[in-house]
């Protein structure tokens, strides 16, 4: 299984930046089924608007249409189920990390062995719930175990022009500071760092 952490593209007008692209392109030559799981799935407005605006992003990554479909309150544990089991990517959207934790929880989608061998891809909070630790930066700082599908937890959106206090973060190591665009691509015990990334380590001795 493939796993993406993403923050997202800087540019959502433009979507995924070339190094992911051709990442994504390279993991799935034959995309025909895209699943996205709400990460609001009460806000059917918002939802939407996300579905919408980020389509276009998984349509470019296939020569041939695709099936896009989303998973929210609006769609039974059985279908969602269904849905999932014929997909070839899953996406986890941005938005609140603890709902969408919650509701996939709660549809039973909280272990990555329900998941068939698919590429799972989440952007900003949907790649926060793929580790072990949901780290929310805003103050005040709110810290909740993630899945651990995945050995790394993120910061997303980070802005590397401005000063960054890396050691509020050492204890959850290891940790990936991630600019928009960037992320890390996990397949078995190995990983690929796509663009700008600050990793920071387990046991490392930060200095600053």
């Amino acid at each position: 299984m493939i796993f993406y952490q993403l923050s997202g593209p800087a540019d959502e007008m433009i979507g995924f930046d070339t190094l992911t692209f051709n990442s994504l392109r390279k993991d799935l030559p034959n995309l025909k089924n895209v699943v996205v799981f709400a990460s609001n799935p009460k806000d059917y407005d918002v939802t939407d608007d996300y579905f919408n605006r980020n389509k276009p992003w998984f349509v470019a990554l296939s020569d041939t249409p695709i099936n896009y479909e989303v998973i929210d309150y609006r769609c039974t544990k059985e279908k969602a189920h269904e849905l999932v089991d014929h997909a070839d990517l899953i996406h986890f959207m941005g938005g609140d990390p603890f709902i969408e934790k919650a509701f996939l929880v709660e549809y039973g989608f909280d272990r990555a062995d329900v998941f068939n061998n698919q590429v799972l891809l989440g952007t900003s909070a949907g790649a926060m719930i793929m580790g072990p630790t949901i780290i929310d930066t805003t103050e005040p700082m709110h810290v909740e175990p993630g899945f651990g599908w995945v050995s790394t937890s993120i910061i997303p959106h980070v802005m590397f022009e401005e000063p960054i206090n890396v050691h509020c973060y050492a204890e959850y190591a290891p940790v990936l500071l991630i600019a928009d665009d960037g992320g890390i691509r996990h397949e078995l015990d190995s990983f690929i760092l796509l663009n700008q990334v600050l990793v920071i380590e387990k046991n490392q001795e930060i200095n600053g």
